[in-house]
């Protein structure tokens, strides 16, 4: 479901490469989410008055950070964080706030412009 979201939110407005990244990326912590909090993922996109920059969060219940680190290289799982890391231009966590339990997690993506063709 939140691929599906980030693909109809942003599939009419962005290039394919900045959607296929922005799904991967918002899998990897929505199953961070219910995998490591026991929880449920709620998606946020935000996009900057320009459309130069997006923001993708996903929130969940526990209060407990995640923790980028090494990952056997054999394993199957593990690698989420890292290619949050590797893909994104920013990234962090941030608690909810008061009125709401829990944390963010997001990411930020640029949006590239197509180069001019030359003729």
């Amino acid at each position: 479901m939140a691929r599906r979201f980030v693909s109809d939110t942003l599939g009419r407005h962005a290039d394919s490469d900045l959607v296929d990244a922005a799904e991967l990326l918002v899998t990897e912590l929505v199953t961070n989410a219910v995998v490591h909090a026991r929880s449920r993922a709620r998606v946020l996109i935000i996009t900057t008055g320009d459309r130069s920059d997006v923001r993708i969060e996903v929130h969940d219940d526990a209060f407990e950070p995640p923790r980028l680190g090494a990952f056997d290289p054999d394993a199957v799982s593990g690698r989420g964080l890292a290619l949050v890391d590797a893909m994104a231009e920013r990234w962090g966590v941030e608690p909810d706030g008061p009125a709401r339990p829990g944390k963010r997690i997001w990411f930020e993506l640029r949006v590239r412009t197509p180069e001019p063709v030359c003729q």
